[in-house]
């Protein structure tokens, strides 16, 4: 038994009122390394009768007291060395089941989902002057909530805190090859301009597609060119001039996919203590693998745990915004009248809405044939369909889409109008 260890303990003894009201959530028996101090915290804070502790026991801690005052100090001391001591058991078991047959990879989730459970700090009920104290210091301040720009200027004005939000999921879905990666890529790009550092998991496409797109959007040159490696004298010098102001941004990207949702995490959560990561993108989904400790069988039980240790990790980071992209199921009806999406139509939605405290979902209204009066416009924009937004009304956003670039613009006024009256007259010939 440690000095902090004694030192807590003793103050409990004697001024078990004062103690367990300065030390509240500290409190935990089994931070305590010696079985004779936890069954005797165990005991003094559920006010049962101390017989069965030695007597000796006793008198040595009562000789020990000095003042309870610090009781949170010691308290802490005896949590920090209870997680080391969780830690290295952990690395301890790992290190002795590397010599029997057991799968490396099971193996290191199993390790990797004991050590971030040793470091969890324990739970603990926050009081409302707490959090009252927190708000008043944001707004004395003159700071919002934490959020992120996302690049477009509209979508910025929408949303409640002028950007992404921090600290919770939004989701971002679209029909296969609908647009979702390139919206995502804007937002990520976006709020890198800002100063705002950003991290992109480039699951479905590469690191090496989202800069392409991003140095496309930025010096003007045809995307395809870049793609194909044809780009003429003159357009090769705005590639220079567009690389050089994308190297200033602070984006980073994981385009393996890790073998589990802890994996995944881990890499998150360095990244985010290491750069302040202001925004993470995950694109997409479906294709995050949960790993063995999840024991998950179909599609669904794989993106509930891996959303569960998301969800987590933006808790912890409440500063970072998380932006999950995402299909939608298959629907030849939706896709033959042309309706506009729904929540319903993600893939695995329930289990998504479940996490998602923003969705948005992109739709593109277009004529068959393109001898249509209105083909053009409608070629040239989408509909951002805001159908969950917890902190705000949901809606609909008209966006401008360069084809030659794959990226997306705000629009204006005039523009927006007409695109909107052909989406109506579109609508409602389909009827």
């Amino acid at each position: 038994m440690t000095t902090h260890e004694r030192s807590a303990a003793a103050a409990l003894l004697v001024e078990p009122d004062k103690a367990l009201a300065l030390g509240g959530p500290l409190w935990r028996p089994e931070d305590f390394s010696a079985e004779a101090l936890r069954r005797l915290v165990r005991a003094l804070m559920a006010g049962d009768d101390l017989g069965f502790v030695r007597p000796e026991l006793l008198g040595s801690l009562a000789e020990d007291h000095i003042t309870s005052e610090n009781v949170c100090f010691h308290l802490r001391k005896v949590r920090d060395a209870a997680q080391r001591r969780r830690i290295a058991h952990a690395c301890d078991k790992g290190t002795r089941a590397l010599s029997t047959d057991a799968d490396p990879v099971a193996l290191a989730q199993s390790i990797m989902a004991e050590l971030e459970a040793s470091a969890s700090p324990p739970l603990a009920m926050t009081p409302i002057l707490d959090v009252l104290e927190r708000v008043f210091e944001r707004v004395d301040q003159g700071h919002g909530m934490p959020a992120v720009g996302t690049g477009l200027a509209d979508l910025d004005a929408f949303l409640a805190r002028r950007g992404l939000p921090g600290g919770i999921i939004t989701v971002v879905g679209a029909e296969t090859s609908g647009g979702k990666s390139a919206l995502a890529n804007t937002f990520l790009f976006g709020a890198a301009a800002t100063g705002a550092p950003a991290a992109c998991c480039a699951f479905e496409d590469s690191a090496d597609s989202s800069v392409n797109r991003a140095l496309a959007d930025l010096s003007q040159v045809d995307a395809l060119r870049i793609l194909r490696g044809t780009v003429e004298t003159g357009d090769h010098k705005k590639l220079v001039q567009a690389a050089g102001e994308l190297a200033q941004r602070p984006i980073s990207y994981l385009d393996t996919v890790p073998d589990s949702a802890e994996e995944l995490c881990a890499v998150l959560s360095a990244d985010i203590r290491a750069r302040g990561t202001r925004l993470v993108v995950v694109d997409y989904i479906q294709l995050v693998r949960a790993g063995a400790r999840s024991k998950a069988r179909s599609a669904r039980e794989h993106i509930d745990y891996t959303l569960s240790r998301l969800q987590r990790l933006v808790k912890a980071h409440p500063a970072t915004a998380l932006l999950v992209v995402s299909q939608f199921q298959r629907d030849k009806d939706r896709e033959r009248s042309g309706r506009p999406p729904v929540l319903g139509d993600l893939k695995e939605s329930s289990c998504i809405e479940q996490y998602a405290k923003l969705v948005l979902l992109l739709w593109r209204p277009c004529p068959v044939k393109d001898d249509h009066p209105d083909f053009g416009v409608m070629r040239q924009h989408c509909m951002l369909l805001v159908r969950k937004n917890t902190e705000g009304e949901t809606g609909r956003i008209p966006l401008g889409w360069r084809g030659k670039t794959l990226s997306y613009r705000d629009t204006e006024h005039a523009e927006r109008m007409d695109y909107l009256k052909a989406v109506r007259e579109l609508r409602r010939n389909k009827r």
